[in-house]
């Protein structure tokens, strides 16, 4: 599986062929992971004879509300019979998934937070909030969380890793900015919130999709173990998938809020997931508002995906939160990937 990473984008690789047409290039010596998405309300003892049938070396198991299924290595005579079998609904290649990657550096930025402190344009370098959502768990579905970090307060927790590589800290940083925004000390929105890191990308950024969705399901598991008031931040994307976008929306049917970055291809953000799921509140980034330009006031960054799936746009260029190498560590970077949290 190739992979690819740009500056300022989603890598998308998606598969809108047919069947036939996907696994016609395989060699039926190959293997490749293949996501299956069972048909909704299957029972426990009919996905238990697909498993016994199959005997698949299955990686990853998916439960969340109506979206069943898992990933698996297949060939390409199996994926075939897989796909055929009465008690599947659709059978997705996995594909690689990406942090948004970011260009321009600078320290000390604060406008975002003062941005979103008002409807009107005042940055006046405060931030005045009601909440400090001290009884809210916030998953960060990405790279993973430096926990260390002084500004998290102690506040942030590993919750599981689905990137592969056995690390449950952050050797990227994007993560750790991302859940800065949501809720460092200093740096963050919701100032108390507890951050559980749900790591699904590695240290390049990158991870498959199935990954991705064992990710998703654990934010839908683990919240309901807790049985505790959620959110859940995904600043990553790529192709488009069905798969990852029911797992999306079979959360947000437990009533987990589920906030998503639109990508940073400055294309329509309905050919990516999970930007296209309709119940993820999916946000775009807005150009810095104090630039001395009154016609960039407000306006969308020139790297944001944009169209009818996005919801709402937020602060995405030159946003400081916390980051990896050290307790104390900044670092001021831009895209949808820092407005969606």
């Amino acid at each position: 599986m190739r992979r690819a990473v740009a500056c300022l984008g989603f890598v998308a690789l998606a598969f809108g062929a047919q069947l036939p047409n996907l696994v016609s290039g395989i060699r039926e010596t190959e293997k490749s992971t293949w996501i299956v998405v069972f048909n909704d309300n299957i029972s426990q003892s009919a996905i238990a004879d697909h498993h016994e049938r199959f005997q698949h070396e299955v990686q990853f198991h998916y439960e969340i509300g109506d979206f069943r299924g898992y990933a698996a290595p297949m060939n390409a005579s199996t994926i075939k019979l897989v796909s055929q079998s009465e008690e599947v609904s659709f059978v997705e290649a996995d594909q690689m998934m990406h942090a948004s990657q970011s260009c321009g550096r600078q320290s000390g930025a604060t406008w975002g937070l003062d941005r979103i402190n008002e409807k009107a344009i005042n940055l006046d370098g405060s931030y005045t909030y009601s909440s400090t959502a001290a009884d809210v768990r916030s998953y960060i579905v990405d790279t993973g969380i430096y926990l260390a970090h002084k500004d998290f307060e102690g506040r942030a927790v590993f919750g599981a890793n689905y990137a592969g590589d056995g690390q449950q800290n952050d050797c990227n940083g994007h993560g750790t900015h991302v859940a800065g925004t949501v809720g460092a000390a200093t740096w963050g929105v919701a100032k108390k919130t507890t951050l559980v890191a749900v790591k699904v990308l590695g240290c390049d950024g990158s991870g498959t999709n199935a990954g991705v969705i064992a990710g998703v399901n654990f934010v839908g598991t683990d919240a309901k173990a807790k049985k505790a008031k959620a959110v859940a931040n995904m600043s990553l994307g790529g192709g488009y998938s069905a798969a990852l976008n029911k797992a999306v929306a079979s959360v947000v049917a437990q009533g987990i809020t589920f906030v998503v970055a639109a990508g940073n291809e400055n294309q329509d953000a309905c050919n990516s997931s999970p930007a296209s799921e309709p119940l993820a509140i999916t946000v775009g980034a807005t150009t810095v508002a104090n630039s001395g330009m009154s016609t960039q006031k407000d306006q969308r960054a020139s790297f944001s995906n944009f169209g009818k799936c996005v919801d709402i746009f937020a602060p995405g260029q030159l946003i400081t939160a916390p980051w990896i190498g050290s307790t104390t560590a900044i670092e001021t970077i831009s895209g949808t990937s820092m407005a969606s949290p």
